[in-house]
């Protein structure tokens, strides 16, 4: 009877250090097959994003994607006023209203144009005489300042005035000269020198040459090209108006 009892207490003993020892032992590794098994779907625990998310708190990066930054300016741009408005779109500017001088040219240039050329041969054979009376003129301020002596400040500026208004003639003259063809440029040197010999000689037909019209040679008087209807139609037309 005692051998017995000895025997169930020293296997309870042996029991009870064989579970001892298991719960102090770290558990195996598992087989492959048990690695390779999914682990149950309450062993999963959410990530940290995914529980904020489902508290409603949303994680961004430190700098907004393309898709945030169109919304957060169309969100800007609802916001604004049609007086002020962020970006204004680029419309065609409005039509500037002409000027009175240049609706005058315009008025005279269609005027030419509308004449006979009977018409345009006297138009231009006044604005000839009228640019040689000018230039007379011209030349004896440009004399009186060349002297020196006592000369006054606003014929200085005068003279001034006058060289660069010929300074940018001849840059005109020199522009539409290179722009001729070689027969335009034969042709505009002959009738030059047809007319410097008219204006020397005072006839034209022992050379055998046809009457030229240097109106539109003159230095100081550029020809009625579309291209200068400026320089054309400046200076000389109030006193056509006065002498029709």
């Amino acid at each position: 009877m005692r051998r017995s009892q000895r025997k169930r207490n020293s296997n309870v003993a042996e029991e009870e250090e064989e579970e001892e020892m298991e719960q102090a032992t770290p558990p195996q590794r598992s087989s492959r097959s048990t690695r390779n098994q999914a682990p149950a779907p309450e062993e999963i625990q959410p990530y940290p994003e995914q529980l904020m998310m489902s508290e409603g708190v949303v994680l961004r990066s430190a700098e907004p994607t393309k898709k945030e930054k169109i919304a957060a300016a169309r969100r800007r741009y609802s916001k604004l006023t049609e007086q002020e408005p962020e970006h204004p779109a680029q419309l065609d500017p409005e039509p500037e209203e002409p000027k009175p001088k240049n609706r005058r040219l315009e008025i005279q240039r269609n005027k030419y144009h509308a004449m006979t050329p009977e018409q345009k041969k006297e138009y231009n054979a006044k604005r000839t005489e009228l640019g040689r009376k000018r230039r007379r003129e011209e030349d004896e301020i440009l004399q009186l300042v060349k002297r020196g002596g006592n000369v006054s400040a606003e014929l200085m500026a005068k003279a001034e005035i006058i060289k660069e208004k010929r300074r940018r003639n001849a840059e005109r003259a020199k522009l539409r000269y290179d722009s001729m063809s070689n027969s335009e440029k034969k042709k505009h040197n002959k009738g030059r020198t047809a007319a410097r010999r008219t204006r020397t000689t005072g006839s034209q037909d022992s050379f055998g040459m046809e009457p030229y019209d240097e109106s539109s040679n003159d230095y100081s008087m550029p020809g009625p090209s579309d291209a200068h209807t400026t320089s054309f139609f400046d200076d000389d037309d109030e006193d056509l108006s006065d002498d029709e």
